[in-house]
C-alpha cells in the first residue's frame, strides 16, 4: 500500500493541509463536519480531505487482486478499487492514463505541472536546456508542491523570464540575478539533468521567496504511480 493508510483513508503521519472549517454537512468516512461534500460514493458522503486521501491510496485490491488506486471501501471497511466498490467515476488522468487524484479538469497533478511548465518555459526542442528543466521539475516526487511553488511571485517571474529568453538558463545567466531561494533551487534542479555542468556554484541564500521542495525530492528516480 502506498501514500496512505488504506484502512483509515488518512494520509500517513496525519492529515495534510489546513485545518478544516466546521460546516453543516457530515462526512461518512471521517464522521466530521465539513462545509462541502465533494463526492457521494456507495459508502456515503465524502469530504475533500477523505476524497484526497482515498485517491492517493494505491495498492493491491483485496476484492480483485488488481494493483491500482483504492478509493472505495468494502463492507468490512477495507480499501478497494472503484470497480469492487461500485464507484461510477473514471479517475484516470485523461493525458497519461494513470489513476490519480484530479488536480485540474481531467488531469492529474503531474500532467498539469508539465503543461504549466511547457507554457511558461517554452522549450523549442529536446536539446533546449529549458526542456531538461521541464523534465527535472516534472519528475518531482510531489508535483503538487512544485505547482504551489510556481504560484509564488518570485518563482513565477523567474520562470517567465527564462521562457521569454530574458534570462539564460545557465550558471552565468543565473549569476546575473539577485541571490535568493528561487534561483538557488532552480540551479540545483537544473543540475539534475545531463545538459548542464554538474558543478553547483553556490550563491549566498536569502529569504527572498518561499522555498519549493528540496532537490532530493526531485530527479529521475521519481516514478509515476
Amino acid at each position: 500500500m502506498t501514500r496512505t493508510d488504506a484502512g483509515s483513508g488518512t494520509p500517513a503521519g496525519g492529515r495534510r493541509g489546513r485545518p478544516r472549517s466546521p460546516g453543516t454537512h457530515r462526512c461518512d468516512r471521517c464522521r466530521q463536519s465539513t462545509k462541502k461534500i465533494v463526492a457521494r460514493w456507495p459508502d456515503g458522503a465524502i469530504c475533500y480531505p477523505c476524497y484526497s486521501a482515498a485517491t492517493r491510496t494505491h495498492g493491491t485490491c483485496p476484492g480483485c487482486s488488481a494493483h491500482r488506486m483504492l478509493p472505495g471501501r468494502d463492507a468490512a471497511g477495507a480499501a478497494v478499487c472503484v470497480d469492487c466498490a461500485g464507484i461510477a467515476l473514471d479517475l484516470h488522468c485523461h493525458r497519461c492514463g494513470h489513476e490519480e487524484e484530479r488536480y485540474r479538469a481531467m488531469l492529474c497533478a503531474r500532467c498539469a505541472l508539465r503543461e504549466d511548465l511547457l507554457a511558461m518555459l517554452r522549450p523549442t526542442d529536446a536539446q533546449d536546456p529549458r526542456h531538461g528543466l521541464v523534465e527535472a521539475l516534472s519528475s518531482a516526487a510531489r508535483p503538487q508542491s512544485v505547482l504551489t511553488w510556481m504560484r509564488g511571485r518570485q518563482a513565477a517571474a523567474l520562470l517567465q523570464a527564462l521562457g521569454t529568453g530574458e534570462v539564460e538558463l545557465s550558471h552565468d545567466g543565473l549569476d546575473l540575478l539577485p541571490p535568493g531561494r528561487p534561483v538557488e533551487h532552480l540551479r540545483r534542479w537544473r543540475c539534475t539533468t545531463d545538459s548542464w555542468p554538474n558543478e553547483i556554484r553556490t550563491l549566498p541564500d536569502s529569504s527572498g521567496g518561499s522555498a519549493p521542495p528540496s532537490a532530493a525530492a526531485t530527479g529521475n528516480s521519481a516514478t509515476h504511480p
